[in-house]
């Protein structure tokens, strides 16, 4: 990484950035008791400032979690460099990059036979509820 900043000058902001976003990484895994480590692997401080940090997880439930060590992360961290002022910690959720949705599968629809909508349609004669009476009704009324 040394060479790319001294050969490419416009690049060393990038790389002070990331120096610190690794530092605040590094304050926060101190924080975490050795319990709560997996939560790293959910979670990215994207902002701190002297009073305000900010974590991005990628699910409600790793940002349930961290809120619910709030206050002992911030107890925690006012004793680590840098971190005397902090009063809060802002967390927000954002799905990991890459994750697909899943995709609503059409539902195919299936031919019924004369026969079998006659045997519906008699069904929906005899039965006494009505919404299901309705909804032989409609089954059989649809095969066309």
């Amino acid at each position: 990484m040394d060479y790319l900043q001294r050969d490419s000058p416009s690049l060393g902001p990038l790389f002070s950035r990331l120096a610190q976003i690794r530092a605040w990484r590094a304050s926060l895994a101190a924080s975490l008791s050795p319990e709560d480590q997996r939560l790293l692997q959910h979670c990215h401080v994207i902002h701190a400032d002297e009073t305000n940090m900010t974590i991005l997880v990628d699910s409600p439930h790793w940002a349930t979690r961290l809120r619910f060590l709030t206050p002992m992360l911030i107890a925690s961290l006012k004793k680590q460099p840098g971190f005397a002022k902090l009063t809060a910690i802002q967390c927000k959720v954002a799905p990991p990059v890459g994750k697909v949705a899943l995709k609503k599968k059409k539902v195919e629809k299936i031919a019924l036979s004369s026969k079998n909508a006659r045997m519906i349609s008699e069904a929906a004669e005899i039965i006494t509820h009505t919404g299901l009476k309705n909804i032989l009704k409609k089954i059989s009324d649809s095969s066309g």
